[in-house]
């Protein structure tokens, strides 16, 4: 989830998650930051923009991303996702706002552990 405060899923993802969550518990881990992805020229400068633009990790339970996703307009994300132009299930899916996600019941990891513990700096 970049500086749009938006993450995407996409409707396979969903329709797979779904049936996993038939018979397990299932949490997505959302990493919010706001860097300029483009101004990475290397994997190492991309890393280093993330980490110095992290501002959440947020676990969220599957059941209310698939809510709030079942609630919003499903929309064209990537035509080439799961290679296919023509299943719909592949390249669409939905953009889900940041704040709508956190009036759910959340964790935000980094309320808890500082970046240092998480990762190597």
């Amino acid at each position: 989830m970049g500086r749009s405060d938006h993450t995407f899923i996409y409707e396979g993802r969903l329709v797979k998650d779904h049936a996993f969550a038939q018979s397990h518990l299932l949490y997505y881990l959302l990493w919010h930051h706001h860097a300029d992805t483009a101004d990475a020229a290397t994997d190492h400068d991309l890393r280093t923009l993330f980490l110095e633009n992290l501002l959440g990790i947020y676990c969220v339970a599957f059941a209310d991303i698939l809510e709030i996703a079942q609630s919003t307009s499903r929309t064209k994300l990537n035509s080439k996702y799961g290679h296919s132009d023509t299943n719909l299930a592949y390249g669409h899916g939905y953009r889900l706002p940041l704040n709508r996600i956190l009036t759910r019941p959340h964790l935000n990891l980094l309320d808890d552990f500082p970046l240092e513990t998480l990762f190597r700096l």
